[in-house]
């Protein structure tokens, strides 16, 4: 599920419940022995700088995610910020972290009338 809809404790602030969580998740994973998927929002930072491709630290509410996940993957499209239409179905896929290989970017078309990605070599 998305970080932010998921119920904790709501008397800690935002960053407590959201670790809290997190290593909740991390526990659960463990304990079943097998994958979580966990989605998460970038928070506005991104947006202030000159580079608007978003990091691990863009992560919304919590450090925790990059700390207890084996696989962060950040989407980027470029044209949400240049508007440009040579980036229009441009997108990337960037392997932030991955604890059992390397990172890399996995570079992406973007289809939004058929809400579609295709590897950008297949194009």
């Amino acid at each position: 599920d998305q970080l932010s809809k998921i119920k904790g404790d709501r008397r800690k602030s935002k960053f407590e419940e959201a670790t809290s969580i997190v290593e909740q998740l991390a526990d659960l994973k463990k304990e079943l022995r097998m994958p979580v998927v966990l989605l998460a929002q970038i928070n506005r930072r991104a947006e202030d700088r000159d580079n608007k491709k978003p990091t691990l630290a863009d992560l919304k509410n919590t450090g925790q995610i990059e700390e207890d996940a084996d696989i962060v993957l950040i989407g980027h499209r470029p044209y949400e910020y240049t508007k440009l239409e040579e980036h229009k179905h441009q997108a990337t896929w960037e392997i932030a972290k991955n604890r059992g290989g390397p990172c890399r970017n996995v570079d992406m078309m973007w289809y939004p009338k058929i809400t579609t990605f295709s590897d950008a070599g297949e194009i």
